[in-house]
């Protein structure tokens, strides 16, 4: 067993030495003020968490005076740290100085009690014990407050040593004038400290039936006697309550808070130093603070009763936070007592030394205030600025800072007067105005521009939802000479808002009178002219409103709301003629920076709305329409000073409004009009990229194809229509035109569905059309081009038109004596019409009548030769007709065909033709059989067809 003793004996000699050079080292570098090493925080904890040498240890006991001195170093030299801490705001090392204070004093106080506590040393000194005990306490206190408590509790552990040894050595009996009788007054006040630190120790731990356990063994009737004593105790109350409450626990933190006032606040503040008083104050406001989160009646009265004697028996009544108190504890009355609340903010304004602090304390009790009573927190308002600001404000020496309280003053008391009007109607407002007039007797100082925006920026807040009388009378009060800083932005947006409050009130003059007022620059914003906009709708005057437009048009090339607001303003005054003559006033101005397409776009879409609503003014309002679309076609190059995305934005725009209105309008506007709009849409559409895509393409062709057409319908219309000679050669060569464009750009379309019969016939059309047109301009020269161009046609549409209209040229032609092969094709083209009419109908009167008109040209132009085929075929027809019982051949048709032949059979009798005349009165008579008059007409041509032989034969 000998040599682990000496194992043990020389690990015991090793760590007293370690310990000792540690203590050396780091009190000589905290002496020499040399940098701290990193690493010194560390080693500190891993010393003051082992267990130091034994008390027996022979080592400790040789070195027990060295562990007395280096331990009595390092206490001062951490005493001296701490303070430093607090003078030093900004540390230059990376150590956490105060950890490392609170460990420097118990590694100190570690070593001070193993020096006094070994076997050699081992002594009842009163002296040194009182010493240790007090480092203890101080070390205890340290450590908890950087959050250490397991090295707290450590040194309380070695506390709960020495108090014990002080209850072993009591006296039982003690005589009057012994010394014994302060020793035991000093170990009473030190073992109360020992159960505060340990309450403080338990509540910080968690555990607030231990902290009521420790705290029971405080002897606060010795605090009573020692203030000192009393302050710590009360204070550690205070800050156990404190922390209570920050954690949200304001039900435990009462009690706690309660012993603490008890303690401060049952004596006399004449007794009390200055820092008590403070104190007493922070317990107060936290007392009552917590009683008033209770919805108690008894804590709200126990609250008023702790203002009271703060008031009563303490002197603090006029202190601001006992006022602000007070006001917290009367607005928690119920009911809420308004003379009490009243009575406790004059009495702060009038009492309270303005601070910087105070004054914003003041603040903070009026917006309390204004909670229950706007009355209240404005006549409290108007009492500080009144009776405080004002006064002061050129005898301060510190001009500024009263100049800046003043100013947040009138916010305040602007922001309490508005929120009242709804309670007050206009006395709030009038109020307002009379306090500063009163500001501005007072001082020549205007409100600086910040305070200036502030408190209009409240009063356009108001004037959103305000109307009438109180919108009028907050704009007279924003014109204030108080406010004269406002800056020229300001002063013309409330300007803009005096003219809209004058037009909403019909003070059509005033709102003028304001507009012209403002500068040049404030008039050419757009807001500005948008309003202008409206004054010259209102007073019909169309130069201001085209002088407007202009202005927005020039100035608005980002932001375009407000040009088409006074599109809608325009469409929702009624005047429509003073806003359309407005628009082209602007629209045929000669300036460069109108931005053309906006304008025109304004433009079109109010005429467009003006044909959607009134049908009265189409014609008016489709002429000017057109005028928009044709400028828009002219100019269609400025399109192309933006990006290309908005370039092709505006075409498509344009010319997709244009063939829309077109096709809705066709039958209804005039046809000139309709004319005008297609061709500025063709220009339109002309400009846009056909692209690679099939679709599109096909889109855009079919496209035009129906704007060629469409103008072809309403030029023939016209030519048709007209009386004037020249206008209608004009409108028939027009019509070539459209033709000849449509038939460039016409490609018939193989699918069999409706789109493709759509186009063949409109191609079929625009062929008549140009028939028509080389008709009526008597161009005879291209009259057979013409009518092949209609034979080689392929498609099955009506032709009707164009059966009638050969006829007429036909027997125009004949009048005229033209040349016949002008007209050859007319026989060909009536056959194609009657078989595809045939083909499509089954008109047997159509047929009849167009086969009567053949048969007589063929008469007319070629002896009958092809005549006679088409009796037999009419004759063929009647037979059908009559075995079907469907569709009779007319019966006046036939009647005049059957004798025409048997008459141009008797011609030929006569001139000796008698093969030809044999064919013609067999026709003749094969049609006759099928007249439905029981056989008269045939037996009739048969007893002629036997008289005419009969005197054949006799010639």
């Amino acid at each position: 067993m000998a040599p682990l003793k000496a194992v043990k004996k020389d690990h015991a000699d090793k760590r007293v030495q370690l310990i000792l050079e540690f203590a050396t080292a780091t009190a000589q570098t905290l002496q020499d003020r040399r940098t701290i090493p990193t690493n010194t925080v560390a080693e500190l904890e891993r010393f003051v968490k082992q267990p130091f040498p034994s008390s027996t240890a022979v080592a400790l006991a040789r070195k027990s005076s060295d562990f007395d001195v280096q331990g009595s170093a390092l206490w001062n030299a951490a005493t001296k740290l701490l303070r430093d801490i607090v003078q030093d705001e900004e540390p230059t090392t990376k150590v956490d100085l105060a950890r490392l204070g609170a460990l420097l004093r118990a590694f100190a106080f570690f070593m001070l009690d193993a020096a006094h506590n070994t076997s050699s040393r081992r002594i009842n000194d009163y002296d040194q014990r009182i010493r240790i005990f007090k480092v203890a306490i101080k070390a205890s206190r340290c450590c908890l407050e950087n959050d250490d408590s397991d090295t707290a509790f450590k040194i309380l552990e070695v506390c709960s040593i020495y108090l014990s040894s002080w209850e072993d050595a009591t006296l039982v009996i003690r005589m009057t004038g012994d010394r014994s009788n302060d020793e035991s007054s000093t170990m009473q006040r030190l073992e109360s400290e020992y159960y505060l630190v340990r309450t403080v120790h338990a509540s910080k731990s968690g555990r607030l039936d231990l902290a009521d356990h420790f705290f029971a063994k405080v002897n606060v009737e010795l605090g009573e006697a020692q203030h000192d004593l009393s302050e710590k105790i009360a204070e550690t109350c205070y800050e156990i309550g404190s922390s209570l409450r920050r954690q949200k626990d304001e039900t435990k933190a009462l009690p706690w808070l309660d012993r603490a006032y008890q303690l401060l606040g049952s004596r006399n503040i004449e007794s009390h130093p200055l820092d008590n008083e403070d104190l007493l104050m922070a317990v107060a406001a936290s007392y009552v603070e917590s009683l008033m989160t209770t919805s108690c009646k008894e804590d709200v009265q126990r609250a008023w009763e702790i203002l009271e004697t703060l008031s009563n028996g303490h002197g603090l009544g006029d202190r601001t936070a006992v006022l602000g108190m007070r006001l917290k504890v009367a607005m928690r009355a119920d009911p809420v007592d308004h003379d009490a609340i009243n009575a406790v903010i004059v009495r702060t304004i009038r009492c309270t030394v303005l601070t910087p602090e105070t004054f914003r304390i003041l603040m903070q009790m009026v917006h309390k205030v204004r909670k229950i009573s706007s009355h209240s927190a404005l006549d409290a308002m108007e009492l500080l600025i009144n009776s405080r600001l004002l006064p002061d404000l050129d005898v301060v020496m510190d001009g500024d800072q009263l100049k800046d309280w003043l100013e947040r003053a009138i916010v305040t008391h602007t922001d309490v007067c508005l929120s009242a009007i709804n309670d007050e109607k206009y006395s709030a407002l009038e109020k307002m105005a009379r306090q500063y007039d009163r500001i501005v007797y007072h001082t020549s100082e205007l409100l600086s521009p910040r305070a200036t925006h502030a408190t209009q920026a409240l009063m356009w807040r108001t004037l959103k939802s305000a109307h009438g009388q109180t919108a009028e009378y907050l704009l007279t009060v924003l014109q204030h000479q108080l406010f004269a800083n406002a800056g020229a932005i300001n002063k013309a947006r409330i300007a803009r808002k005096v003219m809209l409050v004058a037009l909403e009130r019909g003070k059509v003059d005033k709102a003028r009178a304001i507009f012209y007022q403002l500068e040049v620059s404030s008039q050419n914003e757009g807001s500005t002219r948008y309003i202008g906009y409206k004054l010259a709708l209102r007073s019909n005057d169309v130069r201001l409103a085209s002088e407007c437009l202009s202005a927005l048009v020039k100035h608005d090339e980002k932001d375009r709301r407000y040009l088409y607001a006074c599109v809608l303003e325009a469409q929702q005054s009624g005047n429509r003629a003073m806003a359309i003559a407005a628009f082209h006033a602007l629209l045929e101005q000669p300036s460069t920076n109108v931005q053309l397409p906006a304008l025109l776009r304004c433009t079109a879409r109010l005429l467009m709305e003006e044909l959607e609503s009134s049908a009265e003014h189409l014609s008016e309002a489709a002429h000017e329409l057109v005028r928009v679309f044709e400028t828009a076609a002219e100019n269609s190059k400025t399109f192309r000073r933006g990006p290309e995305s908005q370039w092709l934005a505006e075409i498509q725009w344009w010319s997709k409004n244009a063939f829309n209105i077109a096709l809705r309008l066709c039958a209804e506007v005039d046809p000139e009009h309709l004319a005008r709009l297609l061709k500025a849409c063709r220009k339109l559409l002309d400009l846009y990229p056909e692209g690679k895509d099939p679709v599109r393409r096909q889109d855009l062709v079919n496209r035009k194809q129906i704007c060629h057409f469409l103008a072809a319908s309403a030029l023939i219309v016209l030519g048709r229509s007209t009386a004037d000679r020249q206008s209608q050669l004009q409108y028939y060569l027009d019509v070539q035109r459209e033709v000849k464009a449509f038939q460039n750009i016409w490609e018939p379309i193989q699918v069999q569905a409706d789109g493709g019969q759509t186009s063949h016939a409109r191609a079929l059309e625009m062929l008549k059309f140009n028939v028509e047109s080389v008709f009526r301009l008597e161009q005879w020269g291209n009259l057979d081009e013409t009518l092949t161009a209609c034979l080689d046609f392929q498609g099955t549409a009506r032709w009707d038109a164009l059966a009638d209209l050969v006829i007429v040229i036909h027997n125009e032609t004949r009048n005229l004596s033209i040349d016949s092969s002008a007209t050859a094709k007319i026989p060909a083209i009536l056959q194609k019409i009657i078989n595809e009419t045939w083909q499509k109908d089954k008109d047997i009167i159509k047929l009849a009548r167009w086969l009567r008109f053949t048969f007589s040209i063929e008469m007319d132009d070629n002896d009958g030769d092809e005549s006679i085929k088409l009796v037999e075929q009419a004759a063929n027809l009647a037979k059908r007709g009559a075995e079907m019982r469907n569709d009779p051949y007319p019966e006046d048709e036939l009647q005049w065909l059957a004798t025409t032949a048997f008459n141009k059979a008797v011609d030929l009798l006569v001139s000796e033709n008698r093969a030809a005349a044999e064919r013609w009165i067999e026709a003749a008579l094969e049609l006759a059989r099928y007249a439905v008059d029981n056989g008269t007409l045939h037996a009739h041509l048969t007893r002629n067809r036997e008289e005419a032989e009969r005197r054949m034969r006799r010639r």
